[in-house]
């Protein structure tokens, strides 16, 4: 598979892990009563913000790194690699751990 190809389907993956995140922190932090693990999102969890940051602006990020898909695919695929790794392996424990 071209270059071009492993970008899109790993753009892809980390579009669909963050609407599986964005469920599961719903579920699980908003009506579950969990905490949230992110410090960073710690604050925004349950907001309007929490929902266009993760519903527009992630994907927005997704779209413009296609746009980039040169740059994205060359000097940063290293990077998007590992974050579709980590992504990926957090969703998993999440879904393991309460979901089965």
């Amino acid at each position: 598979m071209q270059r071009f190809g492993k970008l899109f389907l790993a753009l892809l993956l980390l579009g669909l892990l963050n609407a599986v995140d964005f469920l599961a922190t719903g579920d699980l932090v908003i009506l579950g009563g969990l905490g949230e693990w992110n410090p960073l999102l710690r604050g925004i969890v349950g907001t309007a913000y929490f929902a266009v940051l993760k519903l527009v602006f992630v994907p927005l990020s997704l779209v413009f790194l296609w746009a980039k898909r040169d740059l994205a695919a060359g000097r940063f695929w290293g990077l998007l690699k590992f974050t579709c790794g980590v992504y990926l392996a957090a969703v998993a424990y999440i879904l393991f751990v309460f979901y089965l």
